[in-house]
Protein backbone atom coordinates (compact mmCIF):
# COMPACT_ATOMS: atom_id res chain seq x y z
CA UNK A 1 0.00 0.00 0.00
CA UNK A 2 1.38 3.39 -1.01
CA UNK A 3 1.42 5.85 1.86
CA UNK A 4 -0.16 9.28 1.26
CA UNK A 5 2.15 12.28 1.01
CA UNK A 6 2.77 14.20 4.25
CA UNK A 7 0.10 16.75 4.99
CA UNK A 8 0.86 20.39 4.29
CA UNK A 9 1.45 22.47 7.43
CA UNK A 10 -1.61 24.40 8.63
CA UNK A 11 -1.99 27.95 7.36
CA UNK A 12 -0.71 30.23 10.10
CA UNK A 13 0.61 33.78 10.29
CA UNK A 14 4.11 32.38 10.81
CA UNK A 15 3.69 30.13 7.77
CA UNK A 16 2.47 33.01 5.61
CA UNK A 17 5.42 35.15 6.69
CA UNK A 18 7.84 32.30 6.00
CA UNK A 19 6.36 31.77 2.51
CA UNK A 20 6.57 35.51 1.75
CA UNK A 21 10.16 35.80 2.97
CA UNK A 22 11.38 32.73 1.10
CA UNK A 23 9.78 33.74 -2.18
CA UNK A 24 11.12 37.28 -1.85
CA UNK A 25 14.67 36.03 -1.28
CA UNK A 26 14.37 33.50 -4.10
CA UNK A 27 13.23 35.94 -6.80
CA UNK A 28 15.41 38.83 -5.65
CA UNK A 29 18.35 36.44 -5.58
CA UNK A 30 17.67 35.37 -9.14
CA UNK A 31 17.32 39.01 -10.23
CA UNK A 32 20.89 39.57 -9.00
CA UNK A 33 22.41 36.20 -9.90
CA UNK A 34 21.16 35.82 -13.48
CA UNK A 35 22.39 39.22 -14.79
CA UNK A 36 25.72 38.70 -13.01
CA UNK A 37 26.05 35.24 -14.54
CA UNK A 38 25.11 36.57 -17.99
CA UNK A 39 27.82 39.24 -17.66
CA UNK A 40 30.42 36.63 -16.71
CA UNK A 41 29.43 34.43 -19.65
CA UNK A 42 29.62 37.32 -22.12
CA UNK A 43 32.96 38.67 -20.87
CA UNK A 44 34.55 35.22 -20.83
CA UNK A 45 32.86 34.08 -24.07
CA UNK A 46 31.44 31.20 -22.09
CA UNK A 47 34.82 29.89 -20.93
CA UNK A 48 34.10 30.65 -17.24
CA UNK A 49 31.01 28.43 -17.19
CA UNK A 50 32.68 25.53 -15.39
CA UNK A 51 34.83 27.64 -13.06
CA UNK A 52 33.63 31.08 -11.95
CA UNK A 53 30.05 30.33 -13.06
CA UNK A 54 29.95 27.25 -10.85
CA UNK A 55 31.34 29.18 -7.89
CA UNK A 56 28.66 31.81 -8.34
CA UNK A 57 26.00 29.11 -8.43
CA UNK A 58 27.44 27.60 -5.25
CA UNK A 59 27.19 30.97 -3.52
CA UNK A 60 23.57 31.37 -4.60
CA UNK A 61 22.68 27.95 -3.20
CA UNK A 62 24.37 28.69 0.10
CA UNK A 63 22.57 32.03 0.44
CA UNK A 64 19.21 30.37 -0.25
CA UNK A 65 19.80 27.67 2.35
CA UNK A 66 20.79 30.29 4.93
CA UNK A 67 17.62 32.27 4.16
CA UNK A 68 15.54 29.12 4.61
CA UNK A 69 17.21 28.32 7.91
CA UNK A 70 18.60 25.03 6.60
CA UNK A 71 21.94 23.68 7.80
CA UNK A 72 23.74 21.22 5.55
CA UNK A 73 26.15 18.64 6.93
CA UNK A 74 28.30 16.97 4.27
CA UNK A 75 30.06 13.73 5.21
CA UNK A 76 33.86 14.09 4.87
CA UNK A 77 34.04 10.96 2.70
CA UNK A 78 31.62 12.58 0.24
CA UNK A 79 33.57 15.84 0.18
CA UNK A 80 36.73 13.89 -0.59
CA UNK A 81 35.00 11.98 -3.39
CA UNK A 82 33.75 15.18 -5.05
CA UNK A 83 37.08 17.03 -4.96
CA UNK A 84 38.64 17.83 -8.30
CA UNK A 85 37.33 18.04 -11.80
CA UNK A 86 36.97 14.56 -13.25
CA UNK A 87 34.60 12.31 -15.10
CA UNK A 88 31.76 10.92 -12.94
CA UNK A 89 27.98 10.52 -12.75
CA UNK A 90 26.65 11.87 -9.44
CA UNK A 91 23.23 10.58 -8.37
CA UNK A 92 20.98 11.23 -5.36
CA UNK A 93 17.59 10.31 -3.92
CA UNK A 94 15.18 13.08 -4.99
CA UNK A 95 12.75 13.74 -2.13
CA UNK A 96 12.44 17.49 -1.72
CA UNK A 97 12.11 20.90 -3.35
CA UNK A 98 15.13 21.74 -1.21
CA UNK A 99 17.31 19.75 -3.64
CA UNK A 100 17.40 22.72 -6.02
CA UNK A 101 19.42 24.61 -3.38
CA UNK A 102 21.30 21.73 -1.74
CA UNK A 103 23.28 20.66 -4.77
CA UNK A 104 24.22 24.12 -6.04
CA UNK A 105 25.52 24.75 -2.51
CA UNK A 106 28.07 21.91 -2.84
CA UNK A 107 28.68 22.41 -6.57
CA UNK A 108 32.15 21.56 -7.81
CA UNK A 109 34.03 23.06 -10.73
CA UNK A 110 33.26 21.10 -13.86
CA UNK A 111 29.83 19.87 -12.75
CA UNK A 112 26.78 19.91 -15.00
CA UNK A 113 23.26 18.58 -14.53
CA UNK A 114 20.40 16.80 -16.24
CA UNK A 115 17.10 18.65 -15.69
CA UNK A 116 13.56 18.08 -16.86
CA UNK A 117 12.62 20.12 -19.92
CA UNK A 118 9.88 21.99 -18.02
CA UNK A 119 12.52 23.91 -16.07
CA UNK A 120 13.59 25.67 -19.26
CA UNK A 121 10.31 27.62 -19.30
CA UNK A 122 10.45 28.95 -15.72
CA UNK A 123 11.26 32.68 -15.82
CA UNK A 124 14.89 33.43 -14.88
CA UNK A 125 15.43 29.82 -13.75
CA UNK A 126 15.39 28.57 -17.34
CA UNK A 127 17.79 31.30 -18.45
CA UNK A 128 20.17 30.45 -15.63
CA UNK A 129 20.09 26.76 -16.53
CA UNK A 130 20.79 27.58 -20.17
CA UNK A 131 23.72 29.86 -19.27
CA UNK A 132 25.21 27.09 -17.15
CA UNK A 133 24.94 24.59 -19.98
CA UNK A 134 22.53 22.24 -18.23
CA UNK A 135 21.06 19.36 -20.23
CA UNK A 136 17.28 19.35 -20.60
CA UNK A 137 15.52 16.01 -21.07
CA UNK A 138 12.02 15.47 -22.42
CA UNK A 139 10.84 12.64 -20.19
CA UNK A 140 7.67 12.09 -22.23
CA UNK A 141 9.66 11.05 -25.32
CA UNK A 142 12.02 8.11 -24.63
CA UNK A 143 13.86 8.42 -27.96
CA UNK A 144 14.53 12.13 -27.48
CA UNK A 145 15.47 11.61 -23.86
CA UNK A 146 17.97 8.89 -24.78
CA UNK A 147 19.54 11.14 -27.43
CA UNK A 148 19.86 13.97 -24.88
CA UNK A 149 21.52 11.61 -22.43
CA UNK A 150 23.99 10.43 -25.07
CA UNK A 151 24.92 14.05 -25.77
CA UNK A 152 25.37 14.73 -22.05
CA UNK A 153 27.53 11.61 -21.64
CA UNK A 154 29.70 12.62 -24.58
CA UNK A 155 30.30 16.03 -23.02
CA UNK A 156 31.18 14.37 -19.71
CA UNK A 157 33.67 12.08 -21.46
CA UNK A 158 35.21 14.76 -23.66
CA UNK A 159 35.48 17.59 -21.10
CA UNK A 160 36.03 15.53 -17.91
CA UNK A 161 32.82 16.75 -16.25
CA UNK A 162 30.69 15.52 -13.37
CA UNK A 163 27.06 14.94 -14.38
CA UNK A 164 24.47 15.34 -11.61
CA UNK A 165 21.09 13.64 -11.96
CA UNK A 166 18.35 11.88 -10.01
CA UNK A 167 17.77 8.28 -11.11
CA UNK A 168 14.16 8.57 -9.90
CA UNK A 169 13.60 11.26 -12.52
CA UNK A 170 11.35 13.44 -10.37
CA UNK A 171 10.75 14.35 -6.74
CA UNK A 172 9.04 11.75 -4.59
CA UNK A 173 5.55 12.74 -3.46
CA UNK A 174 5.80 10.67 -0.27
CA UNK A 175 9.50 10.91 0.57
CA UNK A 176 9.89 7.22 -0.22
CA UNK A 177 12.28 5.90 -2.83
CA UNK A 178 10.74 5.54 -6.30
CA UNK A 179 11.62 3.27 -9.21
CA UNK A 180 14.91 4.09 -10.92
CA UNK A 181 15.08 5.20 -14.53
CA UNK A 182 18.06 4.00 -16.53
CA UNK A 183 19.50 7.30 -17.81
CA UNK A 184 22.28 7.55 -15.21
CA UNK A 185 23.37 3.98 -15.89
CA UNK A 186 23.42 4.47 -19.66
CA UNK A 187 25.42 7.68 -19.11
CA UNK A 188 27.92 5.80 -16.95
CA UNK A 189 28.47 3.29 -19.73
CA UNK A 190 28.51 5.87 -22.55
CA UNK A 191 30.90 8.22 -20.75
CA UNK A 192 33.02 5.46 -19.16
CA UNK A 193 32.43 7.23 -15.83
CA UNK A 194 31.89 5.82 -12.32
CA UNK A 195 28.65 6.49 -10.46
CA UNK A 196 28.98 8.42 -7.19
CA UNK A 197 25.82 7.82 -5.15
CA UNK A 198 24.75 10.40 -2.55
CA UNK A 199 22.17 9.76 0.18
CA UNK A 200 20.13 12.84 1.15
CA UNK A 201 18.72 12.56 4.66
CA UNK A 202 16.18 14.92 6.22
CA UNK A 203 15.21 17.09 3.24
CA UNK A 204 11.81 15.40 2.82
CA UNK A 205 10.92 16.35 6.39
CA UNK A 206 11.87 19.99 5.92
CA UNK A 207 10.51 20.81 2.45
CA UNK A 208 8.39 18.02 0.90
CA UNK A 209 7.33 18.36 -2.70
CA UNK A 210 3.79 19.60 -2.05
CA UNK A 211 4.66 22.18 0.63
CA UNK A 212 4.67 25.86 -0.26
CA UNK A 213 7.64 26.77 1.96
CA UNK A 214 10.53 25.25 3.88
CA UNK A 215 10.87 24.78 7.59
CA UNK A 216 14.26 25.27 9.25
CA UNK A 217 16.29 22.14 9.97
CA UNK A 218 19.35 20.07 9.17
CA UNK A 219 20.03 18.00 6.05
CA UNK A 220 22.82 15.46 5.83
CA UNK A 221 24.54 14.39 2.61
CA UNK A 222 26.43 11.10 2.74
CA UNK A 223 28.40 8.98 0.31
CA UNK A 224 26.52 5.72 -0.28
CA UNK A 225 28.87 4.01 -2.72
CA UNK A 226 30.96 4.45 -5.84
CA UNK A 227 30.11 2.07 -8.68
CA UNK A 228 32.77 1.44 -11.32
CA UNK A 229 32.06 2.60 -14.86
CA UNK A 230 29.49 0.55 -16.72
CA UNK A 231 31.49 0.74 -19.95
CA UNK A 232 32.81 -2.82 -19.53
CA UNK A 233 29.32 -4.24 -20.11
CA UNK A 234 26.78 -1.81 -21.60
CA UNK A 235 24.24 -4.54 -22.37
CA UNK A 236 20.58 -4.05 -21.51
CA UNK A 237 20.76 -6.80 -18.88
CA UNK A 238 23.82 -5.25 -17.20
CA UNK A 239 22.26 -1.77 -17.18
CA UNK A 240 19.11 -3.11 -15.48
CA UNK A 241 21.16 -5.12 -12.97
CA UNK A 242 23.23 -2.05 -11.99
CA UNK A 243 20.06 0.01 -11.51
CA UNK A 244 18.46 -2.66 -9.33
CA UNK A 245 21.64 -3.10 -7.30
CA UNK A 246 21.98 0.62 -6.60
CA UNK A 247 18.30 1.04 -5.75
CA UNK A 248 18.53 -1.82 -3.25
CA UNK A 249 21.55 -0.14 -1.65
CA UNK A 250 19.63 3.13 -1.37
CA UNK A 251 16.61 1.39 0.11
CA UNK A 252 18.72 -0.34 2.75
CA UNK A 253 20.39 2.95 3.72
CA UNK A 254 17.08 4.81 3.91
CA UNK A 255 15.44 2.00 5.92
CA UNK A 256 18.23 2.34 8.49
CA UNK A 257 17.56 6.07 8.71
CA UNK A 258 13.79 5.66 9.13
Amino acid sequence: MVEPPPASPPLTVQGALRWTWQNLVFWLGLLVFIPALLTVMLLSLGRARHTLGRRMLRGWGQVMLAALGVRVVVQPALLAELVGRRRRIVVFNHTSTLDMFLFPAIWTDGMTVVAKREMAWIPLVGLGCWLMGFHFVNRTNPATARASMRAAAEQVRRAELSLLMAPEGTRSRTGHLQAFRLGAFHASADADAPIVAIVVRGADRIFPRQWAYSRPGTVTLELLTVLPSGAADPSKEAIHARAEHLRAAYQAALDDYA
